[in-house]
């Protein structure tokens, strides 16, 4: 009987309910505070995996870029040379030839290595040293070139018949170019080495062959920087392999190169478990009234990480595919969009212009980076309202801008629109009491005259591009296949 009282007791039955609707609601909260965090972990997994691969991307496109520059400056190294062989006199010249290298390549240290291994020029900073051992880049030069003999040699199999006439004409020698990343003398950066194959009519380069010029570059944290700002990379750095602490949010850039130092890319990872749990908590210590009200509760806390994630998903998107700074389309879009139109393949075409801005760097350094900042915006701005529907404008480095033309695609058209787009850049941009000017140089190619995949295309636009620098920069160049000579207007 005293049983059946203590079941039919309200008393009790209400701590029961109590007691079970308590446990209920502990075993919902344990529950969903192990499925929070094991989300949360997967989550932060997934985002670095992708902070890897996008790191990856910019540091092969870093290599990629640096290959081409030295190609240019190994040409530009042989006239040198050349010139200083052949007519001293003209020291002015050689002079300025030696800054291009230093200071428009970025080659802070040069070196030029012979079959026996011996230094047969030396340059730092633009200045020709007789002490090639005093710089950094000597302790790993000899290995680099006889790594860049044996590229050479591996590739040339590969090299279609008459691709020495090829270098002549079109200088597309940067298929061989030997790179590494390393540290040298405290810079992060990469070692590049070329075999040095002298032009079709003229003799061999220092009156031996198997030499090899071997540079340093440093990394352009501009680009890298660009990475970070996309992915939002809080703490981001560059350390020594050596000094770098265990982390997961860490890249390493080994070298493969004798005594040459690596380093690695370190980013502060967010674990927000905490702020997680602390909003599931709440929700949980709402949901102890009843179990409706917990599962109710429940089912709305879920869509709201549904909905913060489907957002945090988007946001993501739209960052891997937009210049932060401008608004524009970056790097990632615009090969897409490229890729799209080259598939549709459009009987009428489509063209590219590469645009690099002319002495915006000279802003940068005079006014600061936040008037840099400003020009950059000013002239996405122009850039996109001029082009406005016929195609797609997109940032894709620091003062580099490349532009797909789908309409009015005729060479005159092209001069006509590519001289409007200098106009725009050359006009000032009012900043803080300052007009601060620009320029711009131009180089476009056609689809299909000028090449077939987006490789071919881009780099047709690419070589134009430096022709109308080497012009006198304010120019747009348009290449042409079978002229003597590009289309180029100034504008």
């Amino acid at each position: 009987m005293d049983r059946l009282d203590d079941r039919t007791n309200p008393g009790m039955l209400q701590r029961d309910i109590y007691v079970a609707a308590g446990l209920t609601v502990l075993a919902f909260v344990l529950a969903l505070s192990f499925i929070v965090d094991r989300a949360s972990v997967g989550a932060n997994r997934i985002a670095l995996e992708s902070d890897f691969r996008l790191l990856k991307a910019e540091l092969e496109s870093q290599r990629r870029q640096a290959a081409y520059v030295m190609n240019e400056a190994t040409t530009s190294l042989d006239g040198l040379i050349t010139l200083a062989r052949r007519q001293p006199s003209l020291i002015f010249m050689i002079e300025d030839m030696k800054h291009w290298i230093a200071n428009d390549y970025g080659l802070r240290q040069v070196l030029v290595v012979d079959g026996n291994d011996t230094f047969r020029f030396a340059m730092r900073d633009g200045i020709e040293t007789d002490d090639p051992q005093a710089l950094p880049l000597a302790g790993v030069a000899v290995h680099a070139a006889a790594r860049a003999r044996d590229y050479f040699h591996e590739t040339l199999p590969s090299l279609p018949e008459g691709w020495e006439f090829d270098n002549a004409r079109s200088n597309s020698r940067e298929r061989y170019v030997f790179s590494d990343f390393a540290t040298i003398d405290g810079q992060f950066g990469m070692v590049l080495a070329q075999l040095i194959v002298p032009w079709a009519d003229d003799g061999i380069f220092m009156d031996g062959d198997g030499h090899v010029h071997v540079a340093f570059r440093a990394l352009d944290r501009g680009g890298l920087d660009t990475a970070v700002r996309r992915l939002n990379l809080s703490g981001f750095r560059v350390s020594g392999l050596e000094d770098a602490p265990a982390l997961e949010a860490r890249l390493d850039v080994r070298s493969h190169l004798k005594n040459a130092a690596a380093f690695s890319l370190l980013w502060d990872q967010p674990d927000p478990r905490s702020e997680i749990l602390r909003s599931v908590w709440l929700s949980a210590l709402v949901l102890v009234t009843t179990i409706m009200a917990l599962l109710a509760v429940m089912l709305r806390r879920y869509r709201v990480a549904l909905a913060e994630l489907a957002a945090s998903e988007e946001k993501n998107h739209r960052l891997a595919n937009q210049d932060p700074l401008t608004g524009l389309a970056n790097r990632v879009r615009f090969d897409a969009f490229l890729d799209h139109k080259i598939k549709l393949a459009p009987a009428e075409g489509f063209a590219v212009m590469c645009i690099d801005l002319d002495r915006f760097k000279a802003v940068n350094d005079t006014y600061g980076h936040n008037a840099g900042d400003a020009v950059l915006v000013a002239t996405a701005r122009r850039f996109a309202d001029r082009v406005g529907n016929k195609g797609l404008v997109a940032r894709v480095g620091g003062d580099e801008f490349v532009v797909l033309v789908c309409q009015g695609v005729e060479p005159r058209a092209l001069l006509e629109l590519g001289n409007r787009l200098i106009a725009d850049a050359v006009a000032p941009v009012r900043f803080e009491g300052n007009d601060l000017k620009i320029g711009a140089s131009i180089g476009v190619s056609i689809w299909p005259s000028n090449g077939i995949t987006a490789k071919e295309i881009i780099n047709a636009a690419d070589q134009v591009l430096y022709a109308s620098k080497r012009a006198g920069r304010g120019r747009c160049t348009i290449s042409e296949t079978n002229a003597s000579a590009p289309l180029a207007a100034v504008a």
